[in-house]
């Protein structure tokens, strides 16, 4: 269920809370609340496979695809800013 790319995301995350009571409280409760969904999306499975069909679960299969890769993107980016590589000198 963790992979690398939602224990990034975590750390990232928790990185930016920079230790502060709220934003590390709101963190842990978003996480919360998407491992709460998570368990529900798993109990409903059969059911949304089968509304969805063969071809909706495709669909939705790329969506995804392309919602990772928009994400990875965007922190690859913020790294190469971060480090500040492609500064002019």
């Amino acid at each position: 269920m963790a992979g690398p790319g939602a224990i990034t995301a975590a750390v990232v995350q928790a990185t930016e809370a920079d230790n502060g009571i709220l934003k590390t409280g709101l963190l842990l409760v978003a996480l919360a609340v998407v491992m709460l969904l998570t368990l529900l999306a798993f109990l409903v499975a059969g059911t949304i496979e089968r509304w969805l069909g063969a071809t909706g679960m495709n669909v939705v299969g790329r969506i995804l695809g392309i919602l990772l890769a928009a994400v990875s993107a965007e922190m690859i980016l913020a790294g190469l800013k971060q480090s500040a590589i492609f500064t002019p000198g």
